[in-house]
C-alpha cells in the first residue's frame, strides 16, 4: 500500500526538497528520506 506515495516522496527527495509524509495503518516503512508523522487513529468524533 502507498507505493505511489512511495515514489513520489523518494523522487522529490532525489530534487532536494524536504518532504513530510502523513499516514496512518498500515505504516510504510520505506519512505528514505522523507519525514514520516504517523496517525494511529482517526477518531474525529
Amino acid at each position: 500500500q502507498g507505493i505511489y506515495l512511495t515514489y513520489l516522496a523518494n523522487e522529490l527527495v532525489k530534487l532536494g526538497h524536504e518532504v513530510h509524509v502523513i499516514v496512518g495503518p498500515p505504516f510504510p516503512l520505506f519512505l528514505n528520506g522523507s519525514v514520516v508523522h504517523p496517525i494511529e487513529k482517526f477518531k474525529f468524533l
